[in-house]
């Protein structure tokens, strides 16, 4: 499996796969031989021309190889984050929301691809945050580790793959996501002070409860505050992260140090998480965390 930067996201990941799956297993090989392996594939010499100017795969002397590098196999990852992130709690401000922590510990987009196996991506993905921010008369703003959940990021991007988010589909169909914040983020600010008043629910007000922002009692579970972003409320955080960047190893390698400094800052959000530091949590399933923030524009 793939960790790919942004720029690369339209690459058909399950032709790359396919591909450096076959190219692992028989190296430097010729395009006849890459032909017959994939016969049944249609635009095959444009796909492959694709991953080559990606950068992924390598033409040399008329043979193809595999050009991504792999995340070790056995590094003990969980162990070195472990020993790492812990001087963090140090200069931790009490009270610090989770988007100044995340902001504290912010990193620039990836740049480079990865390859991880599916069994040790499995296991980093409780350690990997994303932020997912959507605009209109109202912000939300979505921040999720990349284990399997229900949040409104993952309905909207089309991954639907929890049971709860199987049923919403069934409920909210193909809605537009501008026309479906409209329509349900007004019920959270009315909600505010007190529980919501309706006689029968809605499609928004059930998904709503069943995204989380809601509660069966119709308050609010989401924070309303507006983001602060002061130096000075993260300086210190921001500082001892750095700084911890530096002992990461494998700098030689860009491509796996940069995946490290995701873990590294993924690690200290899910540590914070599941020793309760933030008031608001959400969990479809062991290790499933989201976190979520509303504001009118």
């Amino acid at each position: 499996m793939f960790y790919l930067p942004e720029k690369l996201k339209k690459v058909d990941s399950y032709f790359l796969e396919a591909v450096t799956n076959f190219l692992t297993a028989h190296p430097y090989c010729i395009l006849r031989e890459l032909k017959k392996e994939f016969t049944s594939v249609q635009g095959f010499d444009q796909k492959l021309e694709t991953l080559i100017l990606a950068g992924l795969i390598k033409r040399e002397d008329r043979r193809y190889s595999v050009v991504v590098p792999s995340f070790p196999t056995n590094f003990p990852f969980k162990s070195l984050m472990h020993d790492l992130v812990d001087p963090l709690w140090e200069n931790l401000p009490e009270g610090i929301s989770f988007s100044n922590v995340y902001n504290g510990t912010k990193l620039p987009k990836r740049q480079y691809s990865l390859q991880v196996s599916p069994e040790l991506r499995e296991k980093m993905n409780p350690y990997l945050w994303d932020k997912k921010e959507f605009f209109g008369k109202y912000q939300l703003t979505e921040w999720q580790n990349q284990v399997s959940q229900t949040t409104v990021t993952n309905y909207f991007k089309g991954k639907r793959d929890t049971k709860k988010l199987y049923d919403l589909e069934k409920l909210l169909g193909d809605v537009d996501v501008h026309y479906y914040l409209e329509q349900s983020l007004p019920k959270l600010f009315r909600a505010q002070k007190h529980p919501l008043k309706e006689s029968r629910r809605d499609i928004f007000t059930e998904s709503l409860v069943t995204f989380g922002l809601l509660t069966e009692e119709l308050t609010p579970q989401v924070n309303f505050e507006k983001e602060n972003t002061q130096e000075e409320i993260f300086g210190a955080l921001k500082g001892d992260f750095l700084k911890i960047l530096t002992q990461l190893p494998y700098q030689e390698n860009p491509a796996i140090y940069e995946h490290l400094t995701f873990l590294t800052q993924g690690y200290f959000l899910t540590s914070l998480v599941e020793q309760g530091y933030f008031n608001i949590e959400n969990a479809d399933e062991k290790n499933a965390y989201h976190f979520q923030s509303v504001k009118k524009i």
